[in-house]
């Protein structure tokens, strides 16, 4: 091997370290804005995450009524998560809108009964899908069996 060909294999060498290193430096940030779209302060906020492990945080605490905080983190590809908030009169609700992959922003409204949840379209714009609801409920609906009993009366 010659001087000149060690010199070529060095930079190229060095040039994919560096490149390798920037991407895992510079991976997409995921973000989640949650808002108390309510007029009552929530006392607190935990997240469960799942990516490439399952980790569970308190991300608030005191969040006033439209107040907004954000939760920011890598992942590796595709993850989850799920928010639970309690707020100071005792209620309580579960949602969020699931499914996110890396670099995603995602906005949650707390209303007192449900999380309405908008992702961005576009990266790097500020465009938005329209707010749907991603609360969990107890139970979910079904086309095979009706929401409530009143409905098998008629």
């Amino acid at each position: 091997m010659t001087f000149k060909s060690g010199a070529y294999f060095l930079i190229v060498f060095l040039a994919g370290s560096l490149t390798s290193s920037l991407n895992a430096w510079l991976q997409p940030i995921t973000t989640v804005e949650i808002t108390n779209a309510t007029s009552v302060p929530i006392k607190y906020i935990d997240i469960s995450f799942r990516g490439l492990a399952e980790q569970q945080a308190q991300i608030a605490q005191n969040l006033k009524p439209g107040e907004t905080i954000a939760f920011k983190w890598i992942t590796e590809g595709e993850a989850s998560y799920r928010l639970n908030v309690h707020f100071e009169n005792g209620t309580e609700v579960v949602g969020g809108a699931g499914y996110i992959s890396r670099g995603d922003v995602i906005k949650d409204a707390i209303s007192a009964k449900s999380i309405m949840s908008r992702i961005q379209e576009m990266p790097f714009l500020p465009f938005y899908s329209e707010p749907y609801d991603t609360t969990y409920r107890d139970q979910p609906i079904s086309r095979f069996r009706p929401q409530n009993a009143s409905e098998t009366e008629k």
